[in-house]
């Protein structure tokens, strides 16, 4: 397999699993800072997992 075919699987797995990340973020159950405050730990761990995986 060459390099850039190797390339573009990872490219394509990556998606995936960000994709499967995002699916798993809830909505604040109020649309106000205060609710969203409240799913900050996610938030967080979303953001480092995202750009542990780039």
């Amino acid at each position: 397999m060459n390099q850039e075919r190797l390339t573009t699987f990872e490219d394509a797995i990556l998606a995936i699993i960000m994709t499967i990340l995002v699916l798993d973020l809830k909505l604040p159950e109020t649309p106000t800072l205060a609710g969203l405050w409240q799913l900050h730990a996610s938030f967080f761990a979303y953001t480092l997992s995202f750009f542990g995986l780039v």
